[in-house]
């Protein structure tokens, strides 16, 4: 079952992937059903408890599979299926091939998005005490927190997770281009102040 189910990147192999289904079979067999209920809950921690080496480097292999490596981006089966809505429609066929070039690159790697949010929340830390500031530091504060938390609670590693990520990370990017530059003018209304209280002024009104 390891072998050839185990797959850090989703866990609905056990339900779709030959030969796996075979433990969603027993899960949910009618006669003795262990899927969604307390039983199941019980035989995790029971296994997280035996195992805590194992359950942290599943974990960890999770983590490097959701961040820096290539996942779902789309969802193909969706429109490869005959009966599917968009899947054959002429608006969304020429973006397949643009999907297929571009899913296996950095632009679709959530740690990317992950290392920008950190960048972008360190430069707008010194304009937190502005409206844009605060905002881009507190959604890019929540992305990390968000993502990061995918280490103990996640259990697919599709881009859509990352999708808050994302979002945050740009609308933050904005906000803090826009406290910098709101501090461009003020910075140069207190030097100006600073040096109209100079002493030097100061002797030159009173002659």
């Amino acid at each position: 079952m390891i072998g050839k189910c185990y797959d850090p990147a989703r866990w609905d192999t056990y339900w779709h992937v030959e030969p796996c289904p075979f433990v969603m079979r027993r899960l949910e067999r009618p006669d003795d059903v262990i899927f969604g209920t307390p039983r199941l809950i019980e035989a995790w921690w029971h296994a997280v408890c035996a195992h805590p080496v194992a359950y942290l480097s599943h974990r960890a292999t999770f983590m490097w599979q959701f961040l820096g490596r290539s996942n779902l981006v789309l969802p193909i089966w969706d429109w490869l299926d005959p009966a599917s809505a968009y899947g054959h429609s002429p608006y969304f066929t020429p973006l397949v091939p643009l999907h297929d070039q571009l899913q296996p690159t950095l632009l679709f790697r959530p740690g990317l998005w992950l290392v920008l949010a950190v960048v972008v929340g360190a430069c707008a830390w010194r304009a937190r005490s502005t409206p844009a500031g605060a905002f881009a530091l507190g959604v890019t504060a929540s992305a990390i927190v968000y993502v990061m938390a995918f280490f103990a609670l996640g259990v697919a590693a599709d881009f859509r997770y990352a999708y808050w990520c994302v979002l945050a990370t740009i609308a933050g990017a904005v906000a803090a281009v826009l406290a910098r530059c709101e501090a461009i003018p003020n910075r140069a209304s207190a030097d100006q102040r600073s040096l109209g209280s100079s002493p030097g002024s100061a002797s030159t009104s009173r002659m």
